[in-house]
């Protein structure tokens, strides 16, 4: 996960996003050109907390959403905490999913069809971890919290300036099967629903029901 320690020159090799997430940051704030900020100067900038800011710069627990943008305009660097943000999330996820992860980014047109679960780039919190805990039913608080941040991350790309056109079809199934409790479906669908007004969304559902051809069965 994006939010675990991982030793130097371990299996992540020299490119470790996370780490050098935190690393940027904390030499980013020893160097701010005015004067070194201290932790709390920094957090009081970025609309955080002091205890968020060493969390960050000690890879003791996951990025913040949010934190990675603000950041950026703390800093004016361009982009450079975002992308290491990018990185890092993609790095959390399973190597099969990585060369994914990439492509979505950096995607024009996504075309989904989904027979099973909402696709994870448009489940909410809840519904995420609902289906991150019933497939790993062991896995530690703070890994169901890292988790459901690095999934809710990905939902960044519908809201660039430069977002891609994304076409979804869902199965009836998705809809009916029992992952999560009903408040949490309902509130599923009625994000669903909200995406789908975005003018770069398109979600259609696909009948269970067989429907006769004009010319019969």
């Amino acid at each position: 996960m994006s939010g675990e320690k991982s030793a130097p020159g371990g299996a992540q090799g020299a490119h470790d996003p996370r780490r050098m997430f935190a690393e940027e940051c904390r030499s980013a704030r020893e160097l701010y050109p005015s004067r070194p900020l201290s932790q709390s100067q920094l957090a009081k900038m970025a609309r955080t907390s002091k205890s968020t800011i060493s969390r960050v710069e000690t890879c003791s627990g996951p990025i913040p959403v949010d934190l990675p943008a603000l950041l950026d305009e703390v800093f004016a660097t361009d982009g450079k905490f975002k992308r290491l943000y990018e990185e890092a999330v993609a790095q959390s996820f399973p190597t099969l999913y990585r060369r994914r992860m990439s492509l979505e980014r950096s995607a024009v047109v996504i075309r989904e069809w989904s027979p099973t679960i909402v696709p994870g780039l448009f489940q909410t919190p809840d519904y995420a971890r609902a289906v991150f805990t019933g497939g790993a039913p062991r896995a530690s608080g703070e890994e169901v919290s890292a988790f459901v941040t690095n999934r809710s991350a990905r939902r960044a790309i519908l809201d660039g300036d430069s977002a891609p056109d994304v076409h979804v079809v869902l199965c009836e199934s998705v809809i009916r099967r029992c992952l999560c409790p009903p408040e949490v479906m309902h509130r599923q669908l009625a994000g669903l629903l909200k995406d789908g007004e975005r003018p770069t969304v398109r979600i259609q559902g696909w009948t269970l029901r067989r429907i006769s051809s004009p010319t019969g069965p």
